[in-house]
């Protein structure tokens, strides 16, 4: 009992407080008046108890109905006030009736919507009136209680409304508050909690980079509080939403990684809700001749107009929204296929810094935790994503991505056995056919991320790498990738003192190029070193060092994962036929040789990882190496030092 006297005591204390401002206010509007409320409510405590913001509320809704269209300067200094008192409510627990809730929604929404604002004589909205009505909007959706949402989206005009007038703001107006605002007002009319929204963006907060934190985080993004269910009235205006902000996100590349974020995270909430759980074989396709025969049976049982007026229409409001077909799965499915393409070509490079390109990696991990039966189309391009992200220069960024991959890996194993075995293997031998022409024809930039992607595949690969190394195709085009991408820019090298490979006991082939000037000037590298040359390499299609590193961990995957017999027999018949028939790239062909070698005794990027066992032991390895000494001795092939 003493608990409900001090609440009683401490909410009387906080009405003195307010009742004079209140007073002033309802008596005599303005900007005078306004601001001392400002002020008093500054000084209550951050959470004010529903009664006191009813109380507060009267005044502010009172003046909103009187203005005219002269006020259109004193309707900030209302809306000011109504986002800094919508802000001091308790998230869910701002019980209003549902009138009050319906009159300030509409308000707002009119507000945003600059031909109803010009007709209500408000004139058209200023940057910075649509700040304050967007925030009071945002506010508003945080703190409504769950049944005044529900009834909110028994109205789906209503919702498209709203939805429509924030995409408008978010296009039109190029303030960056003004656009973080919109998407928050997108997310908050979604049901996504405020402590899930910092969780992702990492304002104030970050996920740990756990298997378990990563699950949570696409569980809160795709989690539905509303027991009728966002999702289904949300999907109809997906496309929009959807279009919008990718068009927000890739045309302007200084965006911010605090506006990226938010719109990844509106893009996947989106997404989540109106696809998650849903599957091309659980939707079926609309029958349209009993829709048709449900649409006449609704429009006969009407009531006929009578003299005095029209008849109310009793159509149910259910009919605007759409029905998720396999049809409509299908083909928004391919769109979406589109757009998230678009998305993660740009993203990957030129996002907003780090915590841009860990949002890019949280997009792609909660679409595909919450949708990847859904997104057919979408799956392999999140997973692209994915591949290149693990190879990032920054942890926090490389470790999500790899533990997504390896969260992907395992539910998709256990529901669909090899099939993400045979589409990986696909894609890496589309993108093993055109490395070549993107290592000619892009910018070193663009040349990382595609390396990156290529080490993704192999690194996801894993042990079933293996059967790219037994397959000629497979085999022939990845080696002639390589091969390609690595070609040198030095005079003709030759063969230089051998230097030793402690984990396979044997030696292996050094290259000394001469050229004119200081770049074939050797270097003195630690023996543990992973920069195992003595010489500095220089390429003729890059000059990123990062390049050279992620096309060394491909050829370190490849003899680490794959089969080391027929992989190097091919690599040495390569190299007898690029030196007998004087064609070049002999010098290359060692090059990867000796990355393959590294990879098989277990350094470079496999180091401390346990050797497959198709890949055999430590003695097989050194007896392919030892194999050569005839064809050492005999002059026909690449030294092999076996000392």
């Amino acid at each position: 009992m003493s608990a409900e006297v001090a609440a009683d005591e401490a909410a009387r204390k906080l009405f003195l407080q307010l009742k004079p401002s209140c007073v002033e206010v309802l008596r005599s509007c303005s900007a005078e008046s306004l601001g001392r409320l400002d002020e008093a409510l500054r000084r209550l405590p951050p959470r004010i108890p529903p009664p006191l913001m009813e109380y507060v509320l009267f005044p502010l809704r009172t003046w909103l109905r009187r203005l005219g269209g002269s006020d259109r300067v004193l309707l900030e200094h209302l809306l000011c006030s109504l986002s800094l008192l919508l802000s001091r409510a308790a998230p869910g627990q701002l019980s209003l009736s549902w009138d009050v809730f319906q009159e300030l929604f509409a308000f707002l929404s009119m507000l945003l919507d600059g031909q109803m604002s010009q007709a209500a004589g408000l004139g058209a909205p200023s940057e910075e009136r649509t700040l304050q009505a967007l925030r009071c909007l945002k506010s508003l959706f945080l703190s409504a209680t769950e049944s005044s949402v529900s009834q909110l989206y028994q109205n789906v005009p209503a919702v498209g409304h709203c939805v429509s007038v924030l995409l408008a703001a978010l296009g039109s107006c190029e303030g960056r508050e003004v656009r973080s605002t919109a998407l928050g007002g997108l997310l908050a009319l979604s049901g996504l909690a405020e402590e899930d929204i910092t969780l992702f963006t990492g304002v104030g907060g970050d996920i740990e980079d756990t298997a378990d934190g990563l699950r949570s985080l696409a569980g809160r993004v795709g989690r539905e509080r509303l027991r009728e269910g966002r999702g289904e009235v949300l999907a109809s205006f997906l496309p929009g939403v959807t279009t919008t902000t990718t068009k927000l996100l890739t045309s302007q590349p200084n965006l911010g990684q605090g506006i990226l974020n938010l719109g990844l995270l509106v893009w996947t909430r989106y997404v989540s809700l109106s696809l998650s759980g849903v599957t091309h074989e659980e939707t079926g396709d609309v029958d349209y001749v009993k829709r048709a025969a449900e649409l006449v049976e609704g429009v006969r049982a009407e009531p006929q107009a009578t003299p005095t007026g029209p008849a109310p229409s009793n159509t149910s409001r259910r009919d605007l929204r759409v029905e998720r077909s396999r049809n409509w799965m299908r083909e928004t499915d391919r769109k979406l296929a589109l757009l998230a393409g678009k998305m993660g070509g740009v993203l990957v490079t030129v996002g907003g810094g780090w915590r841009g390109r860990r949002g890019v990696v949280l997009w792609a991990h909660c679409l595909l935790g919450n949708c990847h039966r859904t997104l057919v189309s979408v799956a392999p391009v999140l997973l692209e994503v994915l591949l290149t992200l693990s190879h990032d220069g920054y942890s926090l960024v490389s470790r999500p991505a790899l533990l997504s991959l390896e969260l992907f890996s395992a539910q998709h194993s256990r529901e669909e056995g090899g099939e993400l075995v045979s589409v990986l293997q696909e894609r890496l031998y589309s993108l093993s056919s055109s490395l070549p022409r993107l290592m000619r024809q892009h910018d070193d930039t663009r040349k990382v991320s595609v390396m990156q992607l290529l080490a993704g595949y192999l690194k996801l690969l894993g042990p079933h790498a293996v059967t790219l190394t037994l397959s000629p195709p497979h085999l022939s085009h990845l080696t002639q990738a390589l091969v390609q991408t690595l070609e040198l820019e030095t005079t003709p090298p030759h063969l230089t003192e051998l230097q030793s490979l402690d984990s396979v006991g044997d030696n292996v082939v050094i290259v000394e190029g001469q050229s004119s000037g200081p770049r074939g000037n050797k270097k003195e590298v630690p023996q543990d070193s992973e920069d195992w040359w003595t010489i500095s390499l220089h390429f003729k299609h890059f000059r990123h060092r990062r390049v050279e590193e992620l096309v060394r961990d491909c050829c370190h995957l490849l003899g680490f994962f794959g089969s080391l017999r027929p992989l190097l027999d091919h690599l040495l018949e390569r190299y007898y036929v690029a030196t007998g028939d004087g064609g070049g790239r002999g010098s290359e062909l060692l090059v990867v040789i000796g990355y393959v070698l590294m990879g098989a005794g277990g350094r470079g990027c496999v180091r401390g990882r346990d050797r497959p066992s198709h890949a055999g032991s430590r003695e097989d390895l050194c007896g392919v190496v030892g194999g050569r000494e005839e064809e050492e001795e005999e002059g026909r092939g690449p030294l092999f030092c076996t000392s």
